[in-house]
């Protein structure tokens, strides 16, 4: 089964174990009620299943079967939710899931000067963490289209548009 990361838990919301949800997306429509989901924080996972999802997609909460209450709730606080990848939305052209990207050339040029190895959400946007063919450093590079152009995954890369954020 191939997971994709669809959210992050944050703050508890009430008195009956619902958590706010933040959507990697803004969509919730692949949270369906009844639906197992993988909780994950570091090395900790739990499969958890969905009891209810109310709210907007601006301000969605999600509550879980046996998590009844504010004490077990905030226990899953920070954790992010992964589904199985066949639950995931469809996309639509040129679209494409943050996990995706993972793996993908770093290319300057036309010529490949690093490899994504993670991203990380930030404040202002999303970082790729690359490592660097020239001199095999990590870097973060943000996710914005000052410094990125192109997604091709057909070909496997991401176009770079500022080669000095590489050191």
């Amino acid at each position: 089964m191939k997971l994709l990361a669809t959210g992050v838990l944050r703050k508890t919301h009430g008195l009956y174990g619902y958590l706010k949800l933040h959507t990697f997306s803004g969509e919730t429509g692949h949270l369906v009620k009844g639906k197992s989901v993988f909780l994950r924080k570091g090395d900790k996972e739990v499969e958890l299943t969905i009891e209810e999802l109310k709210g907007s997609n601006d301000t969605p909460l999600i509550k879980f079967f046996k998590v009844d209450s504010v004490e077990e709730a905030k226990k899953y606080s920070g954790w992010e939710i992964w589904i199985d990848r066949s639950l995931a939305l469809p996309l639509e052209e040129d679209e494409f899931y943050i996990a995706d990207l993972i793996g993908l050339k770093l290319t300057y040029e036309d010529k490949e000067v690093a490899t994504v190895i993670a991203t990380v959400d930030s404040n202002q946007s999303l970082l790729l963490e690359v490592n660097s063919l020239s001199d095999g450093k990590n870097y973060f590079v943000p996710f914005m289209q000052q410094y990125v152009g192109n997604v091709d995954l057909k070909e496997g890369t991401i176009e770079l548009l500022n080669i000095e954020l590489l050191g």
